[in-house]
């Protein structure tokens, strides 16, 4: 509590030498995803400030929130173990504390080449509408009730200026952030199911060695020593294998050395009336994955695997387009590509099994394989056309190809969406449609989800609204399945000062 008073005394301190504006949000609303919190409400102030002096111009974004939940989703028992009891000794106690936020806190020093920026800033969005696959290194929250696809700041350096006819952008950050809640759900689903499939696959190995001796001992004569040994070596055999929880562990290296940093460099120009960006960027997932998994099953047929996890990097070239066509004036093209090649595709497993030798001696079997989890490269796209009547009509249309969430092999969905933004009197309409079809064992399995908004804008500086999301997937494989846990209306009040 006390640091919360200090940073809001900072922060007025600083508002009485800077101009400032912002927002006051509050958000009550009902979630009917089958496990999920009831009810919900929010409240949340953003802040900035600004300051120009001389060729510097600063400025900080900060949001105060606090979030009630009405009950705590049955999902996250999975995830948080031995917490779950603390957790819910912190639930029944209600008082009204606030978590803080920089968003953004940075200065941008405008040279006679170019313009620097260093701190804590939210790269340039690409053309599209849907999301940008073009731009990386930025993580994303796509549960903020507040903001959907909430876009989370960099911590680093940018440099930008003109050549010629050309101009680019160069940024560096050290320090890689996390999407959520992809950093909470990927690197257990992928654990999970590699165990799944090499406890399978040693279930099958080993009933067949099993069938095998059965066969070898039936085939012996009555009182042979081999066969009777071979029957005390059957009835020992474990019925199945078996694997506990895994214990999970860490590559320990130094996070912000120059390999684990991110950085991008792109070069744009105006070709034939469309504005044209082109881009690389080494980055690294905003998720961890396991490195390694190793399984040791001892004679009883149970193993507990250790996995350690790891970040892996990755390599992205990007392009992003967007201009107007030459026939109608309101109506504009726009698109944006990403060529991502992973640092590794795969995971390693070792597994260790009890078994025997041809002579019958007990033996510890050790074999080694990889678990492919990336594809060698894929390419996420985003590709549309918008037609737009003043500043009161926008109807767009686009086709895509890979979801936000989505990284994994075979786990890439194609589809498209559809958004409507119109204006009547005082009266403001936002919507969006997706359909995404994700290629699960084979077959193209549909998806679908919605959003709308529809606000009051009669009044200067106030916005009510009433917001629904909503989300289905029959195949549980499916990457829209996740977003069900999203199925939520509610209502929100905002005021600017």
């Amino acid at each position: 509590m006390k640091k919360i008073l200090i940073t809001i005394f900072l922060i007025l301190g600083i508002v009485s030498a800077f101009s400032f504006n912002g927002t006051l949000d509050y958000i009550y609303g009902y979630d009917f995803s089958k496990d999920a919190s009831t009810n919900y409400q929010g409240l949340k102030t953003n802040i900035q400030l600004e300051k120009q002096i001389g060729y510097i111009y600063f400025k900080t974004s900060g949001d105060l929130v606090s979030l009630n939940i009405g009950r705590f989703p049955e999902s996250f028992d999975y995830y948080l173990g031995n917490y779950k009891n603390s957790l819910d000794l912190f639930q029944n106690i209600s008082e009204p504390y606030f978590l803080y936020n920089i968003n953004e806190a940075f200065a941008s020093v405008y040279m006679n080449y170019g313009t620097l920026k260093f701190g804590r800033f939210i790269p340039v969005s690409g053309s599209s509408t849907l999301y940008s696959p073009s731009v990386v290194l930025p993580a994303h929250d796509l549960v903020n009730p507040f903001e959907q696809n909430k876009t989370i700041a960099i911590d680093g350096i940018n440099y930008s200026g003109f050549l010629g006819n050309f101009a680019y952008d160069l940024t560096f950050s050290p320090k890689t952030n996390d999407d959520i809640p992809s950093a909470i759900l990927y690197p257990e689903t992928i654990t999970t199911k590699v165990n799944e499939g090499v406890n399978q696959k040693v279930n099958l190995q080993a009933e067949e060695s099993k069938e095998e001796l059965i066969a070898t001992r039936d085939s012996l004569p009555d009182g042979n020593p081999i066969k009777i040994a071979l029957t005390g070596i059957i009835s020992t055999l474990p019925a199945s294998y078996t694997l506990n929880d895994s214990v999970k562990t860490y590559q320990n290296n130094d996070n912000l050395n120059l390999i684990n940093s991110n950085y991008s460099a792109k070069l744009s120009t105006s070709i034939m009336n469309f504005d044209v960006k082109i881009g690389y960027s080494f980055d690294h997932y905003k998720f961890m994955v396991p490195k390694i998994i190793n399984y040791e099953y001892d004679e009883t047929g149970n193993a507990t695997p250790i996995a350690e996890y790891y970040r892996p990097y990755r390599n992205v070239i990007s392009v992003d387009y967007q201009g107007v066509s030459y026939f109608i004036d309101s109506i504009s093209y726009h698109g944006e590509a990403s060529m991502i090649i992973p640092e590794n595709e795969s995971v390693e497993v070792n597994i260790k099994t009890h078994g025997y030798d041809e002579n019958l001696t007990p033996t510890v079997e050790s074999t080694s394989d990889s678990i492919q989890i990336f594809n060698k490269y894929y390419i996420k796209s985003v590709l549309g056309v918008e037609y737009s009547h003043g500043e009161d009509f926008t109807l767009g249309v686009e086709y895509f190809n890979g979801l936000p969430n989505e990284e994994l092999k075979d786990n890439i969905s194609m589809g498209g969406d559809i958004y409507l933004k119109s204006k009547l009197g005082s009266i403001a309409f936002e919507g969006a449609g997706i359909v995404a079809f994700s290629d699960i064992e084979d077959k193209w399995e549909p998806g679908y989800q919605t959003k709308a908004e529809i606000s009051y804008k009669g009044i200067d500086n106030f916005e009510p609204s009433i917001k629904i999301n909503y989300a289905y997937a029959e195949n549980d494989q499916h990457a829209l399945k996740t977003m069900e846990k999203l199925n939520t209306i509610s209502l929100n009040i905002k005021a600017y000062f």
